[in-house]
């Protein structure tokens, strides 16, 4: 993506034009994910997914399918996948490096010890560097369990207990 120096955020004006560029028009128009994807819920019409890179799409559907995520759409330059009512989305990033990436996403979920042993379980190693790696569940200084996934893209996922309490 685009460097940052102290003047801009991540997000802002250069990293919309430079994700338009990486997808060069190899993506379909939002109706065409919106027709693929029914409404679910009490809140289905309000939701947000994150949008994280890819280098390879093949990659990214093996990671995430070894611990129970499916595609829902793909394209040659979107893909979106499902685990429950988790959704994630990827555009193609091919030059994308995943040592310099401060891509992340947290995902709150019910069921985190059977999601963190799905991910133990599709071997990928419980460690403090490496990519891909999972750092242990764990009380944090927030009040609530979370545990990290970093994806083949350096992308850091915060898997965070779900429960009915704020934050």
């Amino acid at each position: 993506m685009t460097h940052h120096d102290a003047t801009e955020e991540p997000g802002g004006a250069d990293e919309v034009r430079a994700a338009r560029d990486a997808l060069d028009g190899r993506h379909a128009p939002l109706d065409e994910f919106t027709r693929h994807t029914p409404p679910r819920g009490p809140y289905s019409a309000d939701r947000a997914v994150p949008n994280l890179p890819a280098r390879d799409f093949d990659t990214t559907v093996a990671f995430y399918g070894g611990f129970g995520f499916a595609v829902s759409y793909r394209d040659g330059g979107w893909l979106i996948i499902r685990r429950g009512g988790v959704e994630l989305e990827f555009f193609l990033a091919p030059e994308h490096d995943p040592y310099s990436s401060w891509f992340m996403a947290s995902i709150r979920i019910a069921d985190l010890d059977g999601l963190y042993a799905a991910v133990r379980a599709s071997g990928v190693p419980e460690e403090v560097t490496g990519i891909p790696r999972l750092i242990p569940v764990a009380l944090r200084e927030w009040g609530q369990r979370a545990g990290y996934l970093i994806d083949p893209d350096g992308t850091q996922l915060h898997l965070i207990e779900h429960t009915d309490q704020p934050g």
